[in-house]
């Protein structure tokens, strides 16, 4: 870290939110060069520990997956680091005489978990990355003793929330969907690749859902009789999403070894109660304003830990993508709230609130977390890093931004002026390979 580093990326993001609302001077992307060399720093933890969030350990067990300590029943003798954890886990179907071996159940056990999680946490990730021992020889089912990394909370993309469940597709075997990319496998172990086959399906998956998202924004946007710039660029993101869908499979197929894409997607109800202006304000505060600022900054973070190129080409995309979306959340609200009355305030302000108190509280002493090189250098934050940015893009970005909107969108509806004022401009994008994270 130089002893006089550059402005920092989450002051930058905020005056780049700023001028996307019109409270500033351009509507550019703000992440530029800067008079260091052109590079802007984020501070995060490092390697071997760092301030803010969890710890490494602290995640909850996976829906019908059984929770297991090293010393627990069927733990196998096995250890944890902070960053690891065992789950006693059971597939479904076979019985006990034609279980497979536990290294042959490894993928099934990786996916079977994973849909869990999403179907309770979304993109709360955390990958098999072997599996010890089984199957258990008391058990009915195919039971084995999983040794899972506790990976980071980074749900790429808006998620597609229907009655309060965020939904995702399955995971399937198809090409259609993947962006044909060749990160490098070399040094990567048979364990790394599973973790990191999983954690890229896991992103694949959120950005497909996030296709689903927009596509509904626009409707609501249409509802409520939205300018034609906001409407455009929600259409745009659309496209967005589905090129961060294709790249994030093609890494996960080529992790995997196998093509990977998405099953079909559950839209039954979608629109229920979407057709009230405060239920889409409070949706955008959460899925837009506040997911896709903290999915642009860990995008970021995630980017400057990569050394290869092509993990580095998609976050490089995505980061600029996301950020663009999140202006877009913004300056949705700003109109909205300029044109709306004091009911449309008080729940963007009580929903803006209840987000501070759940991500951004003060940092926890520092922990001791080893991260996997390999993972890393692929894409991978760990879960004191990506809480860590989730805390400080709330901070630093979303709670001084919100102020801003609140003071402003209330002066412009005293005045009586928001529906002559023009929407603000639409999002110029710019390469963030510049961006540097500390």
């Amino acid at each position: 870290m130089p002893a006089n580093p550059p402005t920092s990326a989450y002051a930058m993001f905020a005056r780049y939110l700023r001028d996307a609302m019109g409270l500033g001077a351009t509507a550019a992307f703000a992440f530029a060069a800067s008079g260091c060399g052109g590079n802007v720093v984020v501070d995060l933890p490092d390697d071997t520990g760092g301030a803010g969030g969890g710890g490494g350990g602290g995640t909850s067990a996976s829906v019908g997956v059984t929770s297991s300590s090293a010393g627990g029943p069927y733990a196998c003798g096995e250890t944890v680091t902070p960053s690891q954890k065992l789950v006693y886990a059971c597939l479904d179907g076979p019985p006990p005489a034609s279980c497979p071996s536990a290294s042959e159940a490894t993928s099934a056990l990786a996916a079977k978990l994973n849909a869990d999680i999403c179907a309770e946490f979304c993109c709360h990730s955390e990958s098999v990355v072997s599996v010890p021992c089984g199957p258990d020889p008391t058990a009915v089912n195919c039971c084995y003793t999983a040794k899972l990394l506790i990976g980071e909370e980074m749900c790429m993309g808006l998620p597609f929330s229907v009655e309060g469940e965020a939904r995702t597709a399955a995971m399937r075997e198809r090409s259609d969907w993947n962006v044909a990319l060749a990160p490098s496998l070399e040094r990567l172990d048979p364990a790394t690749r599973v973790a990191l086959a999983e954690a890229w399906t896991r992103d694949a998956l959120a950005e497909h859902a996030s296709i689903a998202a927009f596509a509904r924004f626009v409707m609501e946007l249409l509802s409520v009789g939205a300018p034609v710039e906001l409407v455009s660029d929600a259409q745009r993101a659309i496209g967005d999403e589905i090129r961060h869908a294709e790249m994030c499979f093609g890494l996960a197929s080529a992790y995997a070894g196998a093509p990977r894409g998405p099953s079909e997607l559950r839209i039954q109800q979608a629109l229920a109660g979407r057709d009230d202006p405060k239920e889409i304000a409070r949706s955008v505060v959460r899925g837009g304003a506040v997911g896709e600022t903290i999915a642009a900054l860990s995008a970021v973070a995630a980017r400057q830990r990569v050394s290869d190129p092509a993990v580095a080409g998609v976050l490089d995309a995505i980061a600029t993508d996301e950020a663009a979306h999140a202006a877009l959340a913004w300056r949705y609200l700003m109109w909205a709230l300029g044109s709306g009355d004091e009911a449309l305030h008080s729940a963007v302000e009580a929903e803006i609130e209840a987000a501070i108190e759940e991500i951004a509280p003060e940092s926890s002493p520092a922990v001791s977390e080893v991260v996997p090189s390999a993972l890393r250098a692929h894409g991978r934050l760990s879960e004191v890093e990506a809480r860590e940015v989730a805390r400080r893009a709330m901070v630093e970005v979303i709670a001084p931004c919100a102020r801003e909107l609140l003071g402003a969108s209330r002066w412009l509806a005293r005045r009586e002026r928001a529906k002559a004022a023009p929407a603000p401009a639409s999002v110029i994008r710019e390469p963030v390979a510049r961006l540097r994270v500390g």
